[in-house]
């Protein structure tokens, strides 16, 4: 289990306790510490020291982000299978044994679970189970576009992910890399149950305007990989893919925290140039109501509405 951590002193103990909690015991956790300037290192020390399960701290000297920690975190791992979990956010106590007995049972080189979402303003709990047929999981098109966005959603043969560096970007990286995973596994499993914990704040790296590393537009960075990376006969996945990170994703980022249309029309510019026919792509109908009428407003570039459907998604996960 790969944590990375960022100033995470207030959050940290009760990721670590739930780990410690877990009904399946036959795992190691390897906790980054990006470079905190808080007691994040400390307080890790201190409770692997007293723990029943092996804690492994390693400390960048720099601020790395998220990708390079996993990626080095992934290097120091030793287990045939790797898991996720944000410092902020915890398992079930049940979560690994789930995932695990999934894995046996088709031999899964990837299995994925549903999660619920915590708001930490009100404590309201918001249940996202995954549903995923039997159908979609045999079909890897299927499953491009119909599974989670997020790597602490799913656990991931060891082997594969070795070979899959997760690219350093600090936007959407994790958007951009579970499709090149998917396109490298065969057999797939699915915990449709939400058993990962993840926690809603407004000051989480999630809820944060940011920029591409390189300081271009939020995503597409992300977008590039995937086309990179994907096989050319997966062109309509990798478009739909564009639609929902990029279009949909980083849009709905900028108009939450500003009304910066010309952001909006380079994402969409840019965008159009490799994808021109994108509103037309079938697979959008797979989308909820809200995000199709997103999407229909970007294409017509009704920026005002956009902004304030931004808005009302933010307060939504915030309150």
């Amino acid at each position: 289990v790969i944590v990375p951590c960022y100033n995470a002193e207030q959050y940290i103990p009760h990721c670590l306790v739930a780990l410690s909690n877990q009904t399946f015991r036959d795992f190691e956790v390897i906790c980054i510490n990006d470079s905190s300037t808080d007691g994040t290192e400390r307080v890790i020390q201190e409770f692997a020291t007293e723990s029943s399960i092996p804690i492994k701290c390693i400390t960048n000297e720099v601020n790395l982000g998220p990708a390079m920690s996993r990626n080095i975190a992934i290097e120091n791992s030793h287990g045939e299978y790797i898991c996720f979990c944000d410092s902020d956010d915890w398992y079930d106590d049940d979560f690994l044994n789930r995932m695990v007995s999934e894995a046996e049972s088709n031999d899964s080189d990837i299995v994925f679970c549903g999660h619920k979402l915590i708001v930490e303003a009100s404590g309201r709990i918001i249940e996202h189970p995954l549903e995923l047929d039997i159908d979609v999981r045999m079909d890897k098109r299927k499953l491009l576009v119909s599974s989670v966005d997020s790597l602490w959603a799913m656990m991931v043969r060891r082997t594969i992910i070795s070979q899959v560096n997760i690219p350093d970007i600090r936007v959407a990286e994790d958007m951009a890399v579970i499709p090149v995973l998917i396109s490298h596994a065969e057999r797939f499993g699915v915990v449709k149950d939400c058993i990962y914990n993840y926690l809603a704040r407004p000051g989480s790296a999630s809820m944060i305007f940011k920029e591409d590393a390189d300081g271009s537009i939020p995503g597409l960075i992300s977008f590039s990989f995937i086309r990179c990376s994907l096989p050319e006969k997966y062109g309509t996945e990798v478009e739909f893919l564009g639609a929902r990170n990029l279009i949909y994703g980083a849009l709905l980022t900028i108009f939450t925290h500003s009304y910066n249309i010309g952001r909006a029309e380079r994402i969409l510019w840019e965008f159009e140039k490799v994808c021109p026919n994108w509103i037309n792509n079938p697979y959008l109908k797979t989308l909820s109501y809200a995000k199709r009428v997103f999407l229909i407003c970007a294409h017509n570039r009704c920026f005002r509405a956009l902004r304030l459907l931004s808005r009302i998604h933010y307060k939504i996960v915030t309150l």
